[in-house]
């Protein structure tokens, strides 16, 4: 065996221990009930600050980065956020990350991306909600 072969097989492990260390702090965070910041799906009404009423924009992004979709919720915010959680569960996405939540915006995305086939990019991997007015 070369030593080429040998780098090799020690950068895959280390990329195989990487991937299992980052799966398990999502899971240690997922199910920590103080942690909203990765979260079951269902959740997501109770931990949402989004606040008011008025028109929303609900933009569902694709895991390529393209725009899904894009309507205006005209009411409060639980009407914006039960628009995303629809697409979500339609996706059948049951964990999310949220990296923003304020009492105008809200963004949260699929916790695992699916690597799989050539529909990879089409499939939703996040939903931006923000206050119009």
């Amino acid at each position: 065996m070369n030593p080429a072969d040998i780098i090799g097989y020690v950068l895959i492990g280390v990329l195989l221990l990487a991937t299992f260390i980052g799966y398990a702090v999502a899971e240690g965070k997922l199910d920590d009930p103080n942690d909203t910041t990765v979260i079951h799906l269902e959740r997501l009404p109770g931990v949402a600050k989004l606040t008011g009423n008025g028109r929303w924009l609900v933009r569902i992004i694709r895991q390529s980065g393209n725009v899904h979709s894009e309507s205006e919720i005209t009411g409060d915010a639980s009407a914006a956020v039960s628009a995303a959680l629809a697409t979500f569960r339609r996706a059948k996405i049951g964990e999310i990350g949220i990296p923003e939540n304020t009492e105008s915006k809200l963004r949260f995305g699929r916790l695992y991306h699916n690597h799989r086939g050539s529909n990879e990019g089409k499939k939703v991997g996040s939903a931006h909600i923000e206050r119009l007015t």
